[in-house]
């Protein structure tokens, strides 16, 4: 596990451009970061009660799959 910003944060992705890097927050969704600015982007909330740390993948540029069991 590691920590951006100081937020628990679990599964991680680069995307294929290595462009973005999405991290999951462990709080309420995946927080997006820009790998060239080295910064904090956005958060995409995801809306789950449950706290657990979920799979990612980027199937675009832009774009990611996340799963849980």
């Amino acid at each position: 596990m590691v920590r951006i910003y100081d937020t628990p944060s679990g599964a991680s992705a680069l995307s294929p451009c290595k462009e973005l890097l999405a991290i999951t927050n462990l709080t309420d969704g995946v927080n997006w970061y820009g790998v060239e600015e080295r910064a904090f982007l956005r958060s995409t909330i995801y809306g789950l009660k449950e706290k657990f740390i979920i799979g990612l993948d980027f199937l675009l540029k832009n774009a990611i799959i996340a799963s849980h069991s």
